[in-house]
């Protein structure tokens, strides 16, 4: 029995690695008010969760894709491209997150 055990522990934390969510994250704003600028040297605990992934490739691949120069200037979404140049993937259990949910 204790063997069986000692399988489904196992099975359970295999599964556990399974449902890692990976978040597409980017700098706060640096200042107050009408300043708009990415900080980039924020803790990442205050960094703005942008999107969930599965698996840290499609957050990667999503991140590096960026947006065609047509589609900033019609959408008008420079200041999300330069939010965006900084973001990074992280998983949901980094410690840097300090906690954050």
């Amino acid at each position: 029995m204790y063997g069986r055990l000692g399988a489904i522990r196992g099975a359970a934390t295999a599964c556990g690695l399974c449902l890692m969510v990976w978040y597409l994250m980017v700098p706060p704003p640096l200042g107050q008010g009408q300043t708009f600028a990415p900080d980039p040297y924020a803790p990442l605990s205050r960094w703005v969760k942008v999107e969930p992934f599965d698996t840290q490739s499609d957050c990667q691949r999503v991140l590096e894709a960026g947006f065609p120069d047509q589609l900033v200037k019609l959408l008008k979404i420079e200041a999300y491209v330069r939010f965006l140049r900084y973001g990074r993937c992280v998983a949901e259990d980094d410690p840097a997150l300090g906690g954050q949910q």
